[in-house]
């Protein structure tokens, strides 16, 4: 029996939900981080020097949250970079309720969406590492390397 967990994620349209694909695909990372004991968590983040869109992202979901920061890096030309926004999901719920609204119309990440949701499939069961684990990690992994 699957487990419900609640998410505070917004209703939003087919076409915001097409056009938050679209920002995945293009500037989005959905992957699975090591946590204490071996233990994952999955992940979506948006990074993109545009505050607005950030925070547009955020109020139209009502999930995750918003931060930015200046990189230390500088550009050929000397000058400062520009201030990169952050949009995040960590909340597992949260990350299974975005996936599965956009997920119909990801294209270059839905491989990547399916792994993050089978991952929280695992973990639904009990399995928070081990064989089934890695082997998911592993196939994420080789999907951002292409």
């Amino acid at each position: 029996m699957r487990m419900v967990r609640e998410t505070k994620m917004l209703k939003i349209t087919d076409g915001e939900a097409g056009y938050l694909a679209g920002i995945i695909d293009g500037e989005g990372s959905l992957y699975v981080r090591k946590e204490y004991e071996g233990s994952t968590h999955t992940v979506i983040r948006v990074r993109i020097t545009d505050e607005k869109l950030s925070k547009w992202i955020h109020a139209k979901t009502g999930i995750g949250a918003v931060h930015s920061y200046q990189p230390n890096q500088r550009r050929k030309d000397g000058l400062a970079k520009k201030r990169v926004w952050e949009w995040a999901v960590l909340n597992r719920a949260d990350v299974e309720a975005f996936l599965n609204k956009i997920e119909p119309w990801l294209i270059i990440k839905k491989e990547s969406a399916y792994i993050l949701k089978e991952v929280e499939s695992l973990k639904l069961q009990g399995i928070f590492n081990g064989e089934p684990m890695r082997e998911l990690k592993e196939r994420l992994g080789k999907l951002a390397v292409k």
